[in-house]
């Protein structure tokens, strides 16, 4: 499992080849692929579709990490397992 630091407002724009599976582990950050943001924060669990550009972004006011594997896509799975709490919002 690769862990990301992103500081307060920087940004990560990527895709991978194959399913990417993310859990947030601290801060809180504003994800945004397929035409959607979404806010998540410790607890949130999220699976990216493979080729599937997406960017992370750090609005929180402290560090945020979370830890992201990378396997098999499976398209049978569903997309977000938002947990208690994810909130949903508009791209900007």
């Amino acid at each position: 499992m690769a862990v990301i630091t992103l500081q307060p407002g920087e940004s990560f724009e990527h895709y991978h080849l194959e399913k990417s599976e993310t859990y947030y582990v601290n801060g809180e950050v504003q994800l945004t692929f397929e035409g959607k943001s979404m806010l998540l924060t410790d607890g949130h669990r999220v699976i990216i579709p493979a080729k599937t550009s997406h960017t992370t972004k750090n609005i929180g006011v402290v560090v945020a990490q979370f830890g992201c594997n990378h396997t098999v896509y499976s398209p049978d799975e569903e997309s977000i397992d938002e947990g208690e709490g994810a909130e949903e919002s508009e791209e900007e």
